[in-house]
């Protein structure tokens, strides 16, 4: 049988892949109690690991650089029990070239260069251009299925990936923002977090770490998506 990741590992590494979300987001993102989930949050605020901060009537829990250090001890802990290490390692090399091609077809997305500025944003005018994009995100999901299958076999957490990728190429290629409804967003396909520090994939970089296969997020229209990951998370 497949192991169940701690509710308190879960609180935590959520806050670490959502970067910044309220209770509920938190409590949503791997299916916890509401009420448990804010109980953890609290409990690792007290020892340091996540913090909460409002702005501009918005607001949420991250996680501080102690948390960051937690998190990593708790996932190799995890990973080191569960006894995938090897597997997660060759998941993560059979990954690769699926996530080059998630890079150029990310940045065509975001980006359709003119004769006159070869960054110029995709405007999305050009159905074919559009087209063709949606059909190689297609390939890379059919690609990513089966090593969705063998990371969901290490640790359940790891489990769906693949269909949530699916679900937001669906809404991608209905015309709808990938990682949420609102209208002002464009859908941008990544495989970790919205920064552009690093090319290796966060969610396989070593045996140890906690491998998190591609998802969607929304990415702003004007921002060029160029990396998969956040190195620090």
């Amino acid at each position: 049988m497949t192991p169940d990741s701690a509710p308190a590992l879960l609180a935590l590494h959520a806050v670490r892949i959502t970067g910044l979300a309220d209770t509920p987001a938190v409590a949503h993102r791997y299916g916890l109690d509401p009420a448990e989930t804010k109980e953890l949050l609290l409990d690792a605020e007290a020892h340091g690991w996540v913090e909460h901060t409002s702005f501009a009537g918005t607001g949420g829990w991250s996680l501080t650089g102690r948390g960051r250090a937690e998190n990593e001890r708790l996932l190799a802990a995890e990973l080191a029990h569960a006894g995938g290490a090897e597997e997660v390692r060759d998941v993560y090399r059979a990954f690769l070239p699926l996530n080059a091609l998630l890079l150029r077809a990310c940045t065509d997305w975001q980006l359709r260069p003119t004769a006159g500025d070869r960054l110029a944003v995709n405007d999305h005018a050009d159905p074919a251009w559009d087209a063709r994009i949606l059909r190689e995100l297609g390939e890379i999901g059919e690609g990513l299925q089966p090593l969705a299958d063998r990371l969901g076999s290490v640790l359940a957490r790891f489990r769906g990936y693949d269909t949530r990728f699916a679900a937001a190429l669906a809404r991608a290629g209905a015309g709808r923002p990938a990682g949420s409804t609102a209208p002002t967003s464009t859908p941008a396909i990544v495989s970790g977090s919205s920064s552009t520090k690093t090319s290796s994939p966060r969610w396989a970089s070593t045996a140890t770490r906690n491998p998190d296969p591609p998802l969607i997020r929304r990415r702003p229209s004007r921002e060029p998506f160029l990396t998969p990951e956040q190195s620090d998370q």
